[in-house]
């Protein structure tokens, strides 16, 4: 008896110049990365082996909106998981 009404709130895409720029983002460094969904987290992964710079991307800080998401980023150094599905959770982790 209830009116359902799907409503994509985001999707994730890889943008045309994704790879050039984590490319450099990735040989520059940075300190964590947030994944905020599965989808996201494989294709983050799946850029950096088609860079070739698994290693790299792999190396700083991931932090993972959930467990189902982490599963995602096999290979991390130093994988955490938001103690709640929210971008406060995810920052809490830093």
């Amino acid at each position: 008896g209830h009116r359902v009404t799907p409503w994509t709130l985001y999707d994730t895409r890889e943008s045309p110049d994704a790879l050039a720029r984590l490319s450099q983002v990735w040989r520059d460094g940075v300190d964590a990365v947030l994944h905020f969904s599965p989808r996201s987290a494989a294709l983050y992964v799946a850029l950096a082996d088609r860079a070739g710079l698994r290693e790299a991307a792999l190396a700083p800080i991931q932090i993972a909106i959930s467990p189902r998401t982490a599963q995602n980023i096999v290979g991390a150094a130093d994988l955490r998981i938001a103690p709640t599905p929210d971008f406060e959770g995810l920052l809490s982790r830093l």
